[in-house]
């Protein structure tokens, strides 16, 4: 092999290396941003506030919630997790520490840091 195809063959490999790899960390973001503005429409939108709230007073949760909103066919992200992740390219959601806060984690392959972080504060209920 003659110097520029080693150099064509290595830039191929680093480019097809970073296209696969970015893939589950765009996916992931896609995930993040998904729970983040389906969490705050429930904080402008009653339709969604009420959704909320039924998840929540039928022993479900944020996660309960995003889930049941993902589309049918083609969903942007379906890993959804409450608290700690437990694998490994997966969204987290977890209340915040105001009242009607929540924190979303996304986490690639290491499970202690989270490659994406949002918080989301819902104003006051819509419903009562």
């Amino acid at each position: 092999m003659r110097k520029r195809e080693v150099v064509q063959l290595v830039c191929f490999s680093l480019v097809l290396f970073w296209a696969c790899g970015s893939g589950e960390g765009d996916r992931l973001q896609r995930g993040v941003r998904y729970a983040k503005i389906t969490l705050e429409k429930a904080g402008t939108n009653p339709m969604a506030a009420l959704a909320l709230q039924s998840a929540e007073e039928t022993g479900g949760d944020a996660v309960s919630y995003i889930v049941a909103s993902l589309p049918g066919q083609n969903p942007v992200f379906t890993s959804y997790e409450r608290g700690r992740p437990s694998r490994p390219w997966t969204v987290v959601i977890r209340p915040g520490e105001g009242p009607r806060q929540y924190v979303i984690e996304g986490y690639g392959q290491d499970l202690g840091k989270p490659l994406y972080a949002e918080t989301v504060r819902l104003g006051p209920s819509l419903v009562e």
